[in-house]
Formats: structure tokens, sequence, C-alpha cells
């Protein structure tokens, strides 16, 4: 989004969800004020109203939605780009969880925190450290079919 700023500690942030309910798994990324991608989600919700919601604490029922975003169906590995209602900054919440309203059920959660700064100096074109591992370069992951594995000579 083009009117998407990138002022938030969070911007870069990656963390994993705890699990408390129907297997919850995935890694939040913050992408930028306004969006965040969950990859590697795994969940089979079989609830009629699971949404993101954010909360200030652990405590995710009193939290809120955070987005309209609607998890239907049985997610097995594959990734969601979710976009913060208006007017809901990440400055009103400090945790993301997966939450069905009608049943009042959380499925887990993620703290939001600063980045890890990247390991620049070992960073390769190819986004692994000199032992192959992947490094955070505070980028957003490249799609596998847009990844070209071309290096410099």
């Amino acid at each position: 989004d083009a009117a998407c700023s990138k002022k938030s500690p969070y911007v870069g942030f990656k963390g994993s969800f705890s699990s408390l309910d129907h297997g919850l798994r995935g890694q939040v990324q913050v992408l930028d004020d306004c969006t965040f991608l969950v990859t590697g989600l795994v969940i089979n919700p079989s609830a009629p109203a699971v949404y993101f919601w954010g909360s200030a604490t652990d405590d995710i029922d009193r939290g809120f939605r955070i987005s309209n975003t609607k998890l239907t169906g049985v997610y097995s590995g594959g990734f969601v780009r979710v976009t913060l209602d208006r007017g809901i900054p990440f400055t009103k919440f400090s945790r993301v969880g997966v939450y069905c309203e009608e049943f009042k059920a959380n499925f887990g959660f993620v703290r939001l925190g600063r980045p890890r700064p990247a390991l620049r100096g070992e960073l390769k074109k190819d986004g692994l450290d000199s032992v192959n591992n992947p490094v955070d370069d505070g980028q957003p992951p490249v799609e596998k079919d847009e990844y070209t594995n071309e290096r410099e000579a």
C-alpha cells in the first residue's frame, strides 16, 4: 500500500505463533505500518468466525479484531497477507492472535517486538549466510516463483 509507512518499531519483526488450539502454527512478519504476513500457516479452525485479533496483553479475549481477513477452511503451510483495518495501527496492540468470535476461543498468538538486526556482513545474494542459514535482511520474503538462483560473478 503506497499510503503505508514503515515507522512502527515492529516493522521487520518475525515471530512464531504459540499454539493453544486447533494446531495453530505459523510465523508472523510485520511488513509495514498496516500489513503483516503469516507464512507456514497451519490451522483447521472448524469454527464459524475466526479472525486476527490484537491485544495489549496475552489475554487475547480482551482484545479486538484488527482485520476483516477471515480464516476459513484448512491451511496447511500456506501464507496469508493481512492488512490492518483502517484506523488500527500496530501501536494499539502488541500481540497478534487468532480468535473465534462466536465461541470466544483463542487459538494462539505471537508477541510483537523489535526486529533483530540483520547480519549484513554475512549476507549473500541468495539470502543465506556463510553456513547456508536464512538471514533476516528486513525485506519481505520472496515468493518462490520469483526466486532466481543467480550469483554475482
